[in-house]
């Protein structure tokens, strides 16, 4: 937060136009802003300090005094064809760039933390359905308290399905099959825990064991939805066209849309 004051006391924003000042806000301040809120979610206080700085520059010019906002800052954060000035939301940027980390150990990044994280704390266990450690640090508890909403933006794509979890992970139209049928894994060892979705697979078509049948009908049924590939099972990060992680995709994912605004009300 120092820097950011500091950067904006350094500009003669007295001789800026308020256009002057809204673009200096765009790229300058969000790129200073974007490597600390990739690191580690940041104290919500911290966040509204800086949209404090932000706001008051952009109304009041270098020295930050508050003065009296024409508009919420939360109405100009939207882009523009929703009413706003397209500015970032920080508090949603803070989210999007964290789960950055998320893409990082599901999608088998080879990354230096993605190998520690692996082998020291996530270790044999599922990443999406482990527990919070009770004495693990801030970082880690926070990177695992967004898998709630990441697991919306991540899907596997089957090919030979034996690198996909048939219930631990996101395949299914259904989503994480171990949220919804807990019970039927006591009905028989085929579909054990740990069974991959190779387990109903067979030369790339989707065969359900007759006996089975009638315990996961519900699964079953959607199946043919679910395209089987050829070769290793992918990860996709479904909120970016790319199918890799992008921030400005998952940004967009995850921001609050406005709705029912009529042009003209700025």
């Amino acid at each position: 937060m120092e820097k950011v004051s500091a950067r904006i006391q350094s500009w003669k924003s007295k001789l800026l136009s308020y256009a002057g000042r809204l673009q200096l806000l765009k790229s300058v301040l969000n790129s200073m802003s974007v490597f600390w809120i990739s690191s580690f979610l940041l104290p919500q206080r911290a966040i509204n300090e800086i949209n404090k700085l932000c706001r008051n520059f952009l109304w009041g010019g270098s020295d930050c005094t508050q003065s009296h906002a024409s508009i919420s800052w939360r109405d100009l954060c939207y882009p523009y064809e929703e009413g706003g000035l397209k500015l970032r939301d920080f508090s949603t940027l803070n989210h999007a760039a964290n789960m950055r980390h998320v893409w990082h150990l599901i999608s088998g990044s080879n990354t230096l933390w993605a190998q520690w994280v692996r082998k020291h704390l996530i270790r044999d266990k599922n990443f999406w359905e482990m527990r919070t450690p009770p004495d693990c640090s801030w970082s880690w508890r926070n990177i695992l308290k967004e898998r709630k909403e990441a697991m919306y933006m991540v899907q596997h794509l089957i090919g030979n399905g034996r690198n996909t979890s048939f219930w631990k992970d996101p395949w299914h139209p259904n989503g994480i099959l171990l949220e919804s049928f807990p019970q039927v894994l006591s009905y028989d060892s085929t579909l054990a825990l740990n069974a991959p979705v190779a387990t109903v697979l067979n030369e790339g078509r989707w065969q359900v064991p007759q006996h089975l049948r009638i315990h996961i009908a519900e699964i079953e049924h959607r199946l043919h939805e679910v395209e089987v590939g050829v070769g290793e099972d992918i990860v996709v990060w479904t909120a970016s066209t790319s199918g890799r992680y992008c921030l400005k995709d998952t940004y967009e994912q995850l921001r609050k849309t406005k709705e029912g605004w009529e042009a003209g009300q700025l």
